[in-house]
């Protein structure tokens, strides 16, 4: 899933489109349209024998910023699960600048896939090592001089963290840290909508972050 490690990528990337819209909003007003910018209760264990497949899991700390964060694991032998992660961010931000009329929406979200290994067994109290893989996308808007504006970019990411997860009788917790590292260099695609500025700008974040996973979830 690593919403956790999308969630640095995306944060990073956002930040650095409202840049590339002001750029281009020179641009506009110049009329030159050329290229702009530089690259509970008892804790029990659950069985391995039990019915217990799945897990459905969340990120409560990111949910305080409006992202959103699934995983949902399937049992798949005795040590490994594996399954889709989704995530979702949208938010509203005061552009603080006056030659915007209206605040840059910004918007994320990632799909992929995460497995975990568990050397005690799926589903039981113990440690993990949970490699994951992801598609990363990310939009600002606004509206400039008339016109809308906006800019995207999107990109890959490979996440690996380990931490130990507490398992109740439905209720889980999952506690832990690694690695992210996301493909570079990307392209942030900016574009006015009446067509007169369209440019491709890349740039180089730094590849390589740190991954944060606390999770809480619930099996059945």
């Amino acid at each position: 899933m690593r919403a956790i490690l999308g969630f640095s990528i995306l944060v990073f990337s956002m930040s650095f489109l409202a840049p590339q819209m002001s750029l281009a909003y020179f641009d506009l007003a110049n009329g030159t349209g050329q290229e702009s910018g530089a690259g509970g209760g008892s804790h029990s264990k659950t069985s391995y024998g039990s019915e217990k497949r799945f897990n459905l899991s969340f990120e409560p700390i990111v949910l305080l910023v409006g992202f959103i964060n699934l995983d949902f694991d399937i049992k798949m032998s005795e040590n490994w699960t594996l399954g889709p992660e989704l995530s979702y961010w949208h938010v509203s931000l005061a552009s603080g600048d006056p030659i915007y009329t209206s605040a840059i929406s910004l918007t994320a979200w990632a799909v992929g896939v995460r497995a975990n290994y568990y050397p005690d067994g799926v589903y039981q109290d113990g440690w993990y090592v949970s490699p994951s893989f992801q598609y990363v996308s990310a939009k600002a808007s606004t509206i400039s001089s008339g016109q809308d504006l906006s800019a995207s970019v999107s990109e890959f990411a490979f996440t690996l963290v380990g931490g130990y997860n507490w398992f109740w009788d439905s209720f889980n917790l999952k506690f832990g840290a690694g690695i992210t590292a996301a493909s570079a260099p990307s392209t942030i695609h900016v574009q006015s909508s009446n067509g007169t500025y369209s440019n491709d700008v890349s740039y180089s974040p730094s590849s390589v972050g740190l991954a944060l996973d606390f999770m809480t979830g619930w099996t059945f």
